[in-house]
């Protein structure tokens, strides 16, 4: 780059360019995407242990593009940690129907140990998505605050952890959070709503009922001052 009197500020300066979409689609599940040949410096293994120490409550997709020799043993260590129903294997895709996926998606997972540049992010960018990757190599360089999520990590441990922090702390999953509790807070108006309802009518038809009581007694009342006028008169005719 260099040799081509390219700096790297430019390249900077570009990635702030391509900003995170902001419609990101609470409306369904936030949807995270992870493209790469399926080999252990991809790290694919401990994004699955991160995945597995979110919250279960938490409702997202993360769908895994790309073929390799840990296919079969990832695949194995997603069911017995339990996250079948929320992470996807979807093998080799044709780079033209790659658009499709990342239409639909919300961000771009790189969780590499290693890696170079990585086209992957900037393929990603270009399409609106967000970008969570590891503080190290061309990651370092394309993704800021911006159009991003960086963390850091030495140990495999601390990878993981810090890992799972960044995902859970993302706007995608925070919206995500934020609509479950809407949806829980309408369910408990509809409820509350219902329980006054049918308060109302038990309250109604009681009042109905002491109404009806009411005018019963005066009813009574009436006849029997009918009656006692009506007896005074005949009295008063006998005399």
């Amino acid at each position: 780059l260099k040799n081509l009197d390219v700096e790297l500020k430019e390249i900077y300066s570009f990635s702030i360019a391509i900003t995170k979409k902001d419609d990101f689609s609470v409306k369904n599940k936030p949807t995270f995407i992870v493209a790469g040949r399926l080999v252990y410096r991809k790290g694919i293994e401990l994004l699955l242990d991160a995945l597995s120490k979110l919250d279960d409550t938490l409702d997202y997709e993360c769908h895994i593009v790309g073929n390799g020799p840990q296919f079969s043993k990832l695949n194995s260590k997603c069911e017995k940690l339990g996250l079948s129903k929320k992470v996807f294997f979807k093998g080799r895709i044709p780079f033209d129907k790659m658009s499709e996926l990342y239409e639909n998606a919300d961000a771009l997972i790189l969780p590499s140990i290693r890696e170079t540049t990585g086209s992957v992010i900037l393929e990603a960018m270009s399409k609106g998505l967000a970008v969570i990757t590891i503080n190290k190599y061309g990651g370092a360089v394309l993704v800021n605050e911006q159009n991003g999520y960086l963390y850091g990590g030495e140990s495999k441990a601390e990878y993981i952890n810090n890992l799972k922090n960044t995902i859970k702390n993302t706007k995608i999953l925070h919206l995500q959070t934020i609509w479950v509790t809407i949806r829980k807070s309408k369910s408990l108006i509809k409820s509350q709503s219902n329980i006054a309802k049918r308060s109302l009518r038990v309250c109604t038809l009681a009042q109905r009922k002491r109404l009806k009581h009411s005018v019963l007694l005066v009813l009574q009342n009436k006849e029997r001052s009918n009656k006692s006028l009506f007896k005074t008169n005949l009295e008063k005719s006998a005399q």
